[in-house]
């Protein structure tokens, strides 16, 4: 094997063992995909790197399948170096928290945020609404009362 193949596979080694150790089980890097897999429909949503970053990380799981099982050798230089390059990346994006799947989740929790916020805020003005009611229904008590006894105040005075 040549020093490309093999630093290739070093790189992959060390994005699986990242991987590895986020969902604490083997084949991290295919627990990866499979977890964009799942998430795609959002994914494709709020994270513009998704579709590049998704097919570029099963190439390279692909590559290194060949050469692990297949013993294939014969590979375009270019290719491992390109997809050397793009995993150092990807390993620095987690390392960030700034890959696809914590992308996603920030956008989530944001969501999730935002509509806990217009929660509030409706309850905030549906208690505004329910105070009003009740100060103006103690209003028209206090002036039904009011009047009353004004009313038995003039039979009073007349009698």
């Amino acid at each position: 094997m040549e020093n490309t193949t093999f630093e290739f596979l070093a790189k992959f080694n060390q994005l699986e063992k990242i991987c590895n150790d986020i969902y604490g089980e083997k084949h991290g890097v295919t627990l990866y995909i499979n977890g964009m897999q799942s998430k795609q429909y959002e994914g494709l949503q709020y994270v513009e790197s998704w579709t590049f970053i998704f097919d570029k990380l099963k190439r390279c799981r692909h590559l290194r399948n060949i050469i692990v099982h297949e013993n294939e050798t014969f590979f375009d230089e270019n290719e491992l170096q390109e997809g050397i390059e793009f995993m150092q990346a990807f390993y620095e994006s987690i390392l960030s928290v700034n890959d696809p799947l914590s992308l996603l989740k920030k956008q989530e929790k944001a969501r999730k945020e935002k509509e806990q916020q217009r929660v509030m805020i409706n309850v905030e003005r549906q208690s505004d609404k329910e105070n009003y009611s009740q100060i103006k229904l103690i209003s028209g008590i206090i002036c039904a009362l009011f009047a009353f006894i004004l009313t038995v105040i003039i039979i009073c005075i007349i009698i």
